[in-house]
């Protein structure tokens, strides 16, 4: 990726492309690490579904970090990944030789700058997602040339969140077509090859590597001499037969829904098709057993009701698309039971809004509900009183409180037009936001030694709190006596919350919690945190410097846009920007003698354009010393911008 022959690299790759017959051929450059990068694309158009892609590919850079071996110079890479690159180049050869024409579009592509953070494929997939590009796949290779048995050869299929239908899929194809083994990969979504890259952007990957891991990686001995080509060429021959199978087959329907029709023995099934598609027919499965279909039955129809059918008994459904040439997609599927009573409404959930609860759950598919009955209670163990009457809509908006502090407990079930009901809920606890009951002081200290002023007890970190905060209407909580996690109902009616903590090491409560403390700032309640590392807390940050991105909540509800931190800077002084805000200054107290009035471990923020600078980080030493490495930083800052602070 550093060399200084990697667009003659590239430019060799899309030669070769070009000289199969492929017409569609570019370089997409990008910039990395101050270096132009380039990706090499090669696309053979599809002949009923052009816009939509198979993307086949692998990175085309290797390096070596042997200690006698210049990575710049000598980075031989015949596994890593001439293997991968190369095969992506056979399979381009083979297709165009053989004269198939796809139906929907394949494109090849070798990756630059894989080897320092999959630079090209993060580039290729970004750019894909942000045009909307529709890729059905992506198939990649990654070193697919070590097996040490010239006759058996075992290659492992790494697995994707999502991919499932297609790595089902592919099993089937690779026994089909070649004398592969495949050894399931238990890393899951792996990080370490480009198909990541395409992954985190959202779309569906088949990821081929070696089973032998090659003693020979990233080393000057990753030569020819030590690959096996005809174990590779099986690989290849796998991802071939998966290239052209998944370009052939049609897509899966859609928005697949059962439905209770209510009498015991019917379910209705709906579906919908995806848009362009040339089909014949749908074919419809159930069984009493997942993945044990019956004989399909074939329908050009989008709905379809199945009858005869047991009360109460759980039956899986599956519905596939098939076109003229008999190809079938893979088999969507979901779940129904006949039943002469509702179920149980499920996704029961409700969130506290400002002096009001939302509460919402799943539409219950029955095709005779009536609707559902909502109950609220303000003492735990009672069922309470029916609230809005008969529930028509999966939604409810309670804003009639008797008492905005006390909490209140809800529950929920449906009822069909014969008024069958259903089972209850779960009941859920929760009480509106109202901000209304003086300052919340939440307490994440540890019970240290208390040895040293570093290592205070939770009683003395308590008790200069309250003394600070005595002329307040304050709330005392400790974190160490939940037994669940603290929530918006549990901080929602108070005006303000002051966050304070002693244990440099765990105090990270808020990251755990910041969806609810988003709101809450939101709602407008204000938050003070007193603590030493901000950026651990609210982003788990342990790396300086770090910059955080622009849509965290770090960045945009606390303000910090940036941190910085060296063990040997010391800390006395917060400087105020405002004439508003006092002066601080260490207490000679509060730290060891040899620290000369200073403390240590302190993080140093700045501001998001979101926020201001209201203190800046000073000590007795210049600034040109490791101690005063920091001072002029920013040490406190205000975010006004949102409702609360």
């Amino acid at each position: 990726a550093l060399a200084d022959n990697r667009l003659q690299v590239a430019e060799w790759i899309k030669n070769r492309f070009i000289s199969f017959g492929i017409n569609d051929v570019q370089l997409q450059s990008f910039v990395w690490n101050n270096t132009d990068q380039y990706n090499v694309i090669a696309t053979i158009p599809g002949t009923l579904y052009p816009e939509q892609y198979i993307i086949i590919g692998g990175h085309h850079d290797s390096i070596t970090y042997h200690q006698s071996i210049d990575p710049l110079v000598f980075a031989p890479g015949a596994d890593d990944n001439g293997s991968g690159s190369g095969g992506t180049l056979e399979i381009a050869r083979v297709i165009m030789q053989s004269g198939y024409q796809p139906k929907c579009s394949i494109r090849f592509v070798t990756f630059a700058a894989e080897e320092f953070g999959l630079w090209g494929s993060k580039y290729y997939a970004l750019t894909a997602h942000n045009n909307s590009e529709n890729i059905r796949l992506m198939i990649n290779h990654d070193m697919v040339a070590n097996n040490n048995d010239p006759y058996f050869f075992r290659v492992v299929l790494n697995p994707y969140d999502g991919s499932e239908d297609y790595y089902n899929y592919a099993l089937q194809l690779i026994d089909q077509y070649t004398n592969l083994q495949v050894h399931y990969n238990l890393n899951e979504n792996a990080s370490n090859s480009d198909s990541y890259s395409f992954w985190a952007n959202g779309y569906n990957i088949l990821y081929f590597s070696e089973y032998e891991f090659s003693p020979y990686y990233h080393s000057e001995n990753d030569i020819v001499q030590n690959i096996n080509p005809d174990y590779c060429a099986e690989v290849i021959k796998a991802s071939t037969a998966c290239a052209v199978r998944f370009s052939e087959i049609p897509l899966a329907p859609i928005n697949l829904a059962v439905r209770d029709t209510g009498d015991g023995s019917s379910l209705i099934v709906t579906w919908e098709s995806t848009s362009e598609q040339v089909l014949d027919h749908y074919n419809l499965y159930y069984s009493t057993v997942s993945g044990q279909w019956n004989d399909p039955i074939s329908t050009n129809q989008t709905t379809y009701r199945l009858e005869n059918l047991i009360e109460g008994q759980l039956y899986y459904i599956g519905v596939s698309s098939v076109d003229f040439n008999g190809l079938e997609s893979f088999i969507i599927v979901a779940t129904g039971t006949p039943n002469l009573i509702p179920l149980t409404p499920k996704n029961f959930k409700v969130n506290p809004a400002y002096r009001a609860v939302y509460l919402s759950w799943d539409e219950n598919l029955e095709l005779d509900l009536a609707g559902y009955k909502l109950y609220r209670s303000q003492n735990e163990g009672e069922s309470g009183n029916q609230i809005g009457g008969l529930l028509t809509q999966n939604s409810y908006l309670d804003t009639d409180f008797v008492s905005s502090e006390n909490y209140y407990f809800y529950s929920l079930c449906a009822i069909d037009m014969e008024g069958n009901q259903s089972e209850f809920t779960e009941v859920i606890q929760t009480r509106p936001v109202t901000l209304n009951k003086g300052i919340l002081i939440v307490d994440e200290t540890e019970n240290l030694s208390g040895t040293n002023p570093f290592q205070p007890t939770d009683t003395q970190t308590d008790e200069f709190y309250g003394n600070i905060m005595q002329n307040f209407d304050t709330h005392q909580l400790d974190l160490n006596d939940l037994s669940e996690t603290l929530n918006l109902a549990d901080i929602g009616i108070y005006s303000s919350i002051l966050w304070y903590g002693n244990d440099l090491a765990s105090m990270d409560y808020p990251y755990f919690m910041k969806e609810d403390l988003k709101k809450y700032i939101e709602f407008g309640g204000n938050l003070f945190f007193s603590i030493y590392h901000p950026t651990l807390a609210f982003d788990l940050n342990s790396s300086y410097p770090n910059y955080f991105n622009s849509d965290t909540f770090i960045y945009q509800n606390i303000g910090i846009s940036s941190t910085d931190y060296s063990n040997s800077a010391r800390f006395k002084y917060a400087t105020p920007c405002y004439e508003d805000f006092p002066p601080l200054e260490v207490d000679s107290q509060k730290t060891l003698s040899f620290f000369n009035g200073h403390i240590y471990q302190v993080e140093s923020i700045e501001p998001s354009p979101y926020a201001e600078t209201i203190y800046l980080y000073e000590s007795d030493y210049d600034s040109d010393t490791p101690q005063g490495a920091l001072n002029g930083s920013t040490v406190g800052i205000y975010n006004p911008t949102q409702n609360g602070k």
